[in-house]
């Protein structure tokens, strides 16, 4: 038995053709898994920000008493505070009385809204091109001292 095990080894080492085909297989796996890395990565997921922008946009719109669209964007009036939002730098912002910088969603070339009975029509596009639409109403009520 211990000669056919004899027979079987190479005592002389590797060939460089065994060499030559192991480094191959070794570059054939690195390159695969360095292609398919990017698709293993997760991506945000625009629809959800932009449902949860609308989301935010219903809360400010609950006190609402008016609203005012402009080109470049839409004012949220309520009794105490006044609510912007419009487009800066490619990313949707968001300031409160002229004050703060809070960025709501990024990756936006336009906003369009439009001020109806009821509320407002938005319609939100992004640099691809896809766009989203909703519309937010709001119970005008009163300002403060005014009579209904």
């Amino acid at each position: 038995m211990t000669n056919v095990c004899m027979y079987c080894r190479n005592t002389k080492g590797t060939t460089l053709i065994e060499a030559v085909v192991a480094f191959a297989i070794v570059l054939v796996c690195i390159a695969s898994i360095v292609l398919y890395i990017p698709l293993l990565q997760v991506k945000p997921d625009q629809p959800q920000e932009v449902h949860m922008f609308f989301q935010q946009m219903k809360e400010d719109m609950k006190e609402a008493v008016a609203i005012e669209a402009s080109g470049n964007g839409l004012y949220i009036l309520d009794d105490k505070h006044r609510y912007r939002y419009y487009v800066s730098n490619a990313n949707l912002v968001r300031t409160k009385d002229g004050r703060g910088y809070e960025i709501v969603l990024q990756d936006i070339s336009r906003i369009k809204a439009s001020e109806k009975q009821y509320g407002a029509d938005i319609m939100i596009t992004d640099r691809n091109g896809s766009k989203w639409h909703t519309s937010l109403g709001y119970w005008a009520a009163p300002l403060k001292g005014e009579e209904t």
